[in-house]
């Protein structure tokens, strides 16, 4: 049967109809050449109306739709802190409604507006604020102004004292106590039309607008699978319990006094995942925060966004997976102590989501492929908002070139500690086998990991058998310690194919477990500074010589850290004694020496940490909290009173290790 032109014709425009609605399902929207330039800027806390004008007409704004009655002075006081300041801006955003609203009689700035007006607003958070602080842990008033302040002076704690009206005073205060913390700097992510962003930059100063610089883009770190060279190791799912020691911890170990805050920086988490029913931190004062809500609750932040959704969207659920580690979750499966303990509600989880999805079209395929990457100014506004939230510890799996500013924020937190992970390496091929090898980042440095500040811990990855994960970066210098990180078994977006617990490997996966450690050691006391808890994980990391010759200290050893408030005997046959060593002297000799001649060392004044019978060869290693250093032990035994009040001596020979309790 012949078909006539119309039925051709009406097939061909049907087929093409078909086709341009299919490409338009399946590929990006592609970038204008009006694109925006991104730049991170330190506000001056004084800015100007005018400096505030001139970044109005270089940024692009950001479209706000209004709920019914908002003025726009009352959402320019939420999401900036002052509103008089942006009364000039916002009249030249939204020219075109004060027009209309004057034609009524009606100002602008003040006029209650319809539900859903759509409004432009200068893309920029809170500055100059008065920022209410909710004193937890940090009681101190210089410690707490130096998570906000670039300088903590004479004049700055006059002005904290002026703004709390006398009733802060120069020492401590209590717990729960209500300040208010004045002027404080803010980082601010701002769009500027393209090629502005140089131009913008180089007005700030001259402009007393405050200082910036180009936002950089790193990368997430993703997880080692079969697909990029995951090596088979024999492992019970379980191994990395004793992989950080923590199958002697029992209930009496895991006595919380005091409540803490882990900020994992990262790609969200499914925040309805059953597991994390309890775990999740939710801000008392939400309803003060600048952060757009458009989810009902808010357990952390979107930094990218500046919104309080931080629904995990990466496909390996990265930020899901860590979470689960950090918050004990995986310990709680296999340990009867975890899983009796009140660790839910003492350790909460604050989620900051540092990613933004971008989607690339690769030149030589033509295929589009989705990257999730990380922005400095994301991290820098969220560990900014985690410090403002009184979080104490701040997790990343992530990496940049060098950013001195990083370097800045991160060290001037000195009142929160930054585990950071080493890395995954790089492709390689090792016997013709395309490899995830990891590298030393002593001498190929990558950052945050490799900045050699007071406040990190940079981890890298172990394998089941006790070593260094071959994919895991290392450095004997950069590299603090390692924990597991090889098939760690914990939670992933329920949605998933695997269900809502899958594998992962990676040093993303041996960071929290770390993380853990500093929470649990703070929710036992939360008084201690960030120095002594950051001292004791290292100090009674398990110092192994294969390890040592990767990273300064060995591998975390979970029970030998948190045993702040008792001392352990650790016998050769692993057995753990607890209680409070009887004698209070050390008797050495110098490494190699005899006994002939020997010298007492005082435990409490010499601030003993641990003593390893048997380090290496005939030395043992006496860790203080000054110094490490080989000696010969001359005492023949240790007495040690349990907390029963028994008192049991064993001979030097059958201890393998000496763990004394924290000394403030």
């Amino acid at each position: 049967m012949r078909l006539s032109i119309l039925s051709i014709w009406m097939f061909l425009c049907i087929t093409q109809f078909i086709q341009a609605q299919s490409a338009q399902s399946t590929v990006p929207t592609q970038q204008t050449a009006s694109s925006p330039d991104e730049i991170v800027v330190i506000l001056n806390p004084s800015v100007s109306s005018e400096g505030l004008a001139y970044l109005a007409s270089k940024t692009i704004p950001v479209a706000y739709r209004t709920k019914a009655g908002e003025s726009l002075a009352a959402i320019a006081k939420q999401r900036y802190g002052v509103a008089a300041r942006f009364r000039a801006s916002l009249r030249e955003l939204n020219a075109t409604l004060a027009a209309q609203l004057t034609s009524k009689g009606q100002d602008l700035m003040w006029a209650k507006l319809p539900e859903d007006t759509t409004v432009s607003l200068l893309p920029v958070s809170r500055i100059a604020q008065d920022v209410p602080v909710t004193v937890s842990s940090i009681t101190n008033v210089k410690q707490l102004a130096r998570q906000f302040y670039p300088d903590v002076g004479p004049k700055t704690l006059a002005s904290i004292e002026a703004a709390n009206k006398g009733n802060v005073g120069s020492t401590n205060l209590k717990p729960g106590a209500k300040i208010t913390l004045p002027w404080v700097p803010s980082v601010q992510v701002l769009r500027v039309r393209q090629g502005a962003g140089q131009g913008v930059l180089a007005s700030l100063q001259a402009q007393h607008i405050g200082k910036g610089f180009e936002n950089k883009f790193g990368l997430l770190e993703q997880p080692i699978t079969a697909h990029s060279g995951l090596r088979d190791i024999q492992a019970d799912e379980k191994w990395f319990v004793a992989g950080v020691s923590a199958q002697g911890i029992l209930p009496q170990d895991l006595k919380l006094r005091s409540d803490v805050i882990i900020g994992v920086l990262d790609s969200g988490i499914d925040m309805y995942h059953p597991a994390f029913t309890h775990d999740l931190w939710t801000d008392p004062d939400e309803q003060e925060s600048y952060v757009e809500h458009v989810v009902n609750e808010t357990h952390g932040i979107d930094s990218v966004l500046l919104n309080n959704d931080v629904t995990d969207v990466e496909p390996h659920s990265h930020g899901t997976h860590v979470a689960g580690i950090a918050s004990g979750r995986l310990l709680k499966e296999w340990s009867d102590a975890f899983a009796s303990s009140d660790l839910d509600d003492r350790m909460k989880l604050m989620i900051i989501k540092v990613v933004r999805e971008q989607t690339n079209q690769d030149s030589q395929t033509g295929k589009y492929e989705k990257e999730y990457k990380v922005d400095v100014g994301a991290v820098l506004v969220g560990i900014d908002f985690a410090a403002e939230k009184n979080a104490r510890i701040v997790s990343g799996s992530w990496d940049f070139a060098s950013l001195p500013q990083l370097k800045r924020a991160i060290e001037a937190k000195t009142g929160m500690l930054f585990i950071f992970a080493a890395g995954n390496g790089r492709v390689e091929t090792v016997n013709g086998e395309e490899l995830q090898v990891g590298f030393d980042i002593d001498k190929n440095p990558v950052y945050p990991p490799s900045f050699k500040s007071p406040n990190v811990i940079t981890v890298g990855a172990l394998d089941p058998n006790g070593d260094p994960a071959y994919f895991s970066n290392f450095g004997s210098s950069t590299v603090q310690l390692f924990a597991p990180g090889y098939k760690i078994k914990s939670t992933v977006v329920s949605s998933s194919p695997t269900g809502a617990y899958d594998t992962e490997s990676g040093t993303s996966q041996a960071t929290p477990f770390v993380a853990l450690a500093a929470g649990l050691i703070w929710a036992k006391d939360g008084t201690l500074a960030t120095e002594t808890v950051r001292k004791r994980i290292l100090d009674t990391a398990d110092p192994d010589l294969k390890l040592l010759k990767e990273s300064q200290y060995g591998k975390l050893n979970l029970l030998k850290a948190i045993s702040i408030d008792t001392d352990l005997l650790q016998l050769k046959n692993d057995d753990i004694v607890r209680g409070t060593v009887m004698s209070n002297t050390i008797r050495i000799a110098a490494d190699g020496l005899s006994c002939a001649s020997t010298t007492p060392v005082d435990v409490t004044r010499a601030k003993v940490v641990r003593l390893i019978t048997k380090f290496e060869e005939d030395s043992s290693l006496l860790v203080t909290r000054q110094e490490r250093k080989r000696v010969k032990v001359c005492d023949s035994s240790y007495q040690i009173r349990t907390p029963e009040g028994n008192v049991i001596n064993k001979q030097l020979s059958e201890i393998s290790d000496v763990v004394w309790h924290l000394r403030k």
